[in-house]
């Protein structure tokens, strides 16, 4: 068992890596080149290794990572959770005062965060280190594990990042991995409810954006929704509530 959960933390780590590098290296390319570059290299690495290290078929690899099909209502909160972000954005235009508008190329730069956020991150957090925990341990026990493996993943950020920005990064990445576990988990263990929220949560910049003067006041006051707004909407499901003592 050791052996195995060192394997799955070695690849974790490895794949990780290559994502935020392939990121670096592909930066000064618009960002859906970018986008689809990373995502494209960190999927279809990540199959290789899984397809080498236990010689399942792609399609049992697939389903394993959460690409397959599930009903509208298991992915239900992740849509509710959604929208409930994207009213909030109106809300922080009137309360800070501050004109919002939808970024330049913000079609593309959708497109390109879904990439990224659910083919790529997604998979990478949830379809492969939490599922694998998960079909090994409860709940708790998974989701515990996982955050504290994206923070140690995190760390890298410091080393070519402004530390503002990598330490926000990593807060959200530990704040946001029990609600996106649970999405997961929810969704029949697929990745298109967390993925749909994960798009969502970083539309910030690059889909909806404000006056430069203003956009730290109001990209701060974003992460605030984030880091409260998911607990309080998911609270009404019993599933969430209970989930901790199952």
């Amino acid at each position: 068992m050791k052996n195995v959960n060192l394997k799955l933390y070695l690849i974790f780590v490895v794949m990780f890596l290559v994502m935020h590098f392939t990121g670096l290296i592909v930066a000064k390319l618009p960002y859906i080149l970018n986008a689809l570059i990373t995502s494209i290299t960190v999927v279809g690495l990540l199959f290789l290794i899984l397809k080498w290290n236990d010689k399942s078929s792609l399609v049992s690899i697939s389903n394993n990572l959460g690409f397959k099909k599930t009903s509208f209502k298991s992915i239900a909160p992740g849509i509710i959770l959604s929208v409930a972000l994207l009213l909030t954005y109106p809300l922080l235009s009137f309360l800070l005062n501050v004109k919002i508008y939808l970024a330049e190329n913000w079609l593309l730069n959708l497109f390109g965060l879904f990439l990224t956020a659910s083919l790529a991150e997604e998979m990478l957090f949830r379809g492969y280190l939490f599922g694998s925990l998960r079909r090994e341990m409860n709940f708790r026990k998974a989701a515990f594990i996982s955050a504290v493996w994206f923070t140690l993943a995190h760390l890298v950020m410091f080393s070519y990042m402004a530390w503002e920005v990598a330490f926000m990064s990593t807060l959200l990445a530990i704040t946001t991995s029990i609600p996106l576990a649970f999405l997961y988990e929810k969704g029949n263990y697929t990745l298109w409810s967390p993925a749909i929220v994960h798009t969502v949560i970083r539309t910030i910049g690059l889909v909806v954006t404000s006056d430069e003067i203003y956009f730290m006041n109001f990209s701060l006051m974003w992460i605030a929704v984030i880091l409260v707004l998911p607990y309080i909407v998911l609270l009404f499901y019993k599933d969430f509530r209970t989930i901790w003592s199952k």
